[in-house]
């Protein structure tokens, strides 16, 4: 009777100890799966940013070209500088982009995610260094054209003093869409890590 009564308290602990593990697993599961939802999400947001981008790049493109050369009439060096560097800019961002919506994180293995992720989140978070020291030689250059051409009044200062503020918008505008790349792409790295571990 002992053995019998026994005997049942261990299959039902079995019988417990089986439901936890499947509950386990079921919570594991969709712990993974809002995981990868969530990782889904900040990707969309990476592309549509990374887009918006581009779209202002080409604009800007166009306007700067036009704007300098038919109303500024600044020099064809300085307009061909600006479009160069602008170009370049747009070619760099259009080259990330490619690189971002070829990640795959279903499909490609986890160490290729990882490594392209990590490259574009290094690119985003040391642009600064690199774009500031250029967009302060390009303002000291267009100053000078301003100057030049114009001679020293007032009215041409309130441009140089206009487009200085208008040109710190713009790099403060410029760090805030970076800084949101790299939060998001630290955010999914963060997250990939820890879907490895689940999976261990």
């Amino acid at each position: 009777m002992e053995n019998r009564d026994l005997s049942r308290e261990l299959e039902e602990m079995r019988s417990q100890i089986e439901i936890l593990k499947c509950k386990l697993e079921n919570q594991k599961i969709i712990n993974e799966q809002q995981l990868r939802n969530s990782m889904t999400n900040k990707m969309s947001n990476i592309d549509k940013t990374m887009l918006r981008t581009i779209i202002l790049g080409f604009l800007a493109l166009i306007y700067c070209t036009w704007y300098f050369t038919t109303t500024m009439r600044l020099s064809p060096a300085f307009t061909f500088a600006t479009s160069a560097l602008i170009s370049a800019c747009l070619a760099i961002t259009i080259y990330k982009h490619y690189s971002f919506r070829r990640i795959d994180l279903v499909r490609d293995h986890i160490l290729d995610v990882v490594e392209r992720l990590t490259k574009i989140n290094k690119h985003y978070n040391n642009w600064w260094k690199t774009a500031l020291p250029i967009l302060l030689l390009w303002y000291g250059w267009f100053a000078y054209e301003l100057l030049t051409l114009y001679n020293y009044n007032s009215h041409v200062i309130g441009i140089c003093v206009g487009c200085f503020v208008g040109g710190v918008i713009g790099l403060y505008a410029g760090f805030k869409i970076n800084s949101k790349i790299v939060k998001e792409t630290d955010e999914i790295l963060a997250q990939i890590r820890e879907l490895q571990q689940n999976q261990q």
